[in-house]
């Protein structure tokens, strides 16, 4: 297959991470977090890290983008609409799996980044991303049905199952670099061990890049919840179907394909094709095609030997070994079904359970990010008490409910309680901001609908 990354535009060569961009903490610290002091990912190499840090860094050098891709191409929304009806066509599905209340355990959290110096799209992107996130999606759900499983992406959605993508405004030039993203966004407050953050960037610099954990172990795997961990793609590779970038570097950050798997490249992919990880990626490799067929370059694991199966074979490498199948990050029930239009009524309902939900955050502002952006949606009418301990004198909190400014508080330190009563969007957002260097702590506490057993 082809893949997808081009020279950046401030003359380095970029390629998809196989590996953790400089690891701050040894495993099992609670403090851990991937690619902090990330490299400019300029050339081919894989570089031990620290004695009882994670093993390998690997980056590698530059390749094509998907057929008719262009990665310096900046698209504009009628044309990525476009785009996007053909690969939604393609894929069979345009919105993505609704798993539990949406946001406990492990998820993938969707992000649109885009540069201070940029024009935000979100408004109009951000739609288009919760279809290119089902693409995504569609290339686990139909890669998993060839050997008779299920796995769904357990994305971060609302109570309403609309998939819930993040807007994150980065300095003007955290674009530059995935380790320059990374930083940029972890400052604004993305640190979750329980979340890969598929990060849609609004820049031509790479087509996509991911980070990937070399370790091969099948229980208490590194890629599979030991420090936040990212992949990027920039507008020029957004949404195509055949093959998802979106979904190859997502199945990065899974821990697709490790170095020691049966027919593994040397640098993270795999040289059994057709599939989507599999590609000459560096000098001297040579794919062999054992799994004919188009349809095969958006899906996972030609032969279900190196990466991903729902069904290994006793004694095989996926039966001893690390299979992303097995990713907490996937779900392996069905979708949650359509309500019922005219459902009858039950004579003698169970009272809902209320049950009171804590969001705390923290982080600091940077030049890079001057505002932190945090939200709740309460599943049951109520409050949403916000709780902020700041006491610089250029501090400044503002609040929206359903879309509407309620607060502008500078300087503050106290809380304060948000009605969310006869709100038809009861989506309450908080942005913190002050200067360089301040410390900012979040805590969010609102009643929810206790998850159906």
């Amino acid at each position: 297959m082809v893949d997808w990354v081009r020279a950046a535009r401030i003359g380095a060569i970029s390629a998809l991470s196989v590996g953790l961009l400089g690891i701050a903490a040894a495993p099992g610290s609670p403090n851990a977090t991937a690619a902090d002091g990330a490299t400019d990912d300029h050339e081919s190499t894989c570089e031990p890290q620290a004695p009882n840090s994670p093993p390998l860094l690997c980056v590698h050098g530059e390749d094509p983008p998907p057929d008719g891709a262009d990665v310096d191409e900046r698209r504009g929304i009628l044309e990525l609409a476009a785009d996007t009806e053909a690969s939604v066509a393609a894929a069979g599905a345009s919105t993505t799996s609704c798993v539990g209340d949406g946001v406990a355990g492990k998820r993938v959290q969707a992000l649109y980044v885009v540069a201070s110096d940029r024009t935000n799209r979100s408004a109009d992107v951000v739609p288009l991303i919760r279809n290119w996130a089902a693409v995504t999606e569609a290339s686990f759900v139909d890669s998993a049905a060839q050997t008779g499983g299920v796995r769904r992406v357990r994305w971060v959605h609302d109570n309403a199952c609309l998939l819930d993508v993040d807007t994150v405004v980065i300095g003007p030039t955290a674009d530059d670099t995935f380790g320059a993203t990374i930083n940029a966004v972890k400052d604004a407050g993305y640190t979750s061990p329980n979340r890969k953050y598929l990060m849609w960037v609004d820049a031509n610099v790479y087509c996509g890049i991911a980070q990937l954990y070399t370790d091969s172990e099948s229980s208490n795997n590194l890629n599979d919840g030991y420090a936040a961990m990212f992949s990027r793609v920039d507008n020029g590779c957004w949404g195509y179907s055949s093959p998802s970038v979106e979904a190859h570097e997502l199945m990065h950050n899974l821990g697709g394909v490790q170095n020691d798997s049966p027919n593994h490249s040397p640098y993270g992919h795999c040289l059994d094709d057709k599939d989507t990880m599999c590609y000459v990626d560096g000098p001297g490799v040579v794919l062999a095609t054992v799994c004919a067929g188009s349809e095969n370059e958006r899906l996972f694991d030609c032969n279900k030997d190196d990466y991903f199966s729902t069904a290994p074979a006793s004694g095989s490498y996926l039966a001893t070994h690390w299979n992303t199948a097995n990713s907490g990050f996937l779900h392996s029930g069905p979708h949650a079904p359509d309500p019922d239009p005219d459902p009858e009524p039950d004579p003698d309902p169970d009272p809902p359970t209320i049950v009171t939900v804590t969001d705390r955050w923290t982080g600091r502002i940077t030049s890079q990010a001057p505002t932190a952006i945090r939200s709740a949606t309460p599943g049951a009418d109520g409050t949403v008490t916000i709780r902020f301990p700041f006491t610089g004198t250029k501090s400044r909190l503002r609040i929206w409910n359903g879309g509407t400014l309620v607060a502008d508080l500078r300087p503050t330190n106290g809380s304060i309680t948000v009605n969310t009563n006869g709100i038809a969007d009861d989506k309450v957002k908080v942005a913190a901001s002050g200067p360089s260097g301040m410390r900012w702590i979040l805590r969010l506490t609102y009643s929810d609908l206790a998850p159906t057993p």
